[in-house]
């Protein structure tokens, strides 16, 4: 890592579901995560029928993970003095010793 990506939230806070319980916050991100790989697997699907448009609903499903996810980050910072930024460092410390990243494609 170069050091200079900082963590960030894509997404304003969703103060519409804030208060709702930790239970129900991860019933909603299961929820959108089996709703984007529906539209995820009905792309595969369609292998070369496909078009941008039915792409372009995929990436929506995705993005409404990372905004569900994002909100349940926010919790744990509110709730209990998480540094997010650290835990996002930790991660892509974690995951390029998995070998996740830069590899020859």
């Amino acid at each position: 890592m170069d050091g200079t990506h900082v963590w960030g939230y894509l997404f304003p806070k969703d103060t519409a579901h804030y208060d709702e319980s930790t239970t129900d916050v991860m019933k909603h991100l299961a929820g959108e995560v089996i709703e984007a790989t529906t539209e995820y697997s009905a792309l595969e699907a369609l292998d070369m029928d496909g078009d941008e448009a039915d792409a372009l609903g995929v990436a929506m499903e995705l993005l409404d993970v990372i905004h569900v996810a994002e909100s349940a980050l926010r919790r744990l910072e509110d709730a209990y003095g998480v540094d997010i930024e650290r835990a996002y460092r930790n991660v892509i410390k974690k995951n390029r010793r998995r070998g996740y990243y830069d590899r020859d494609r």
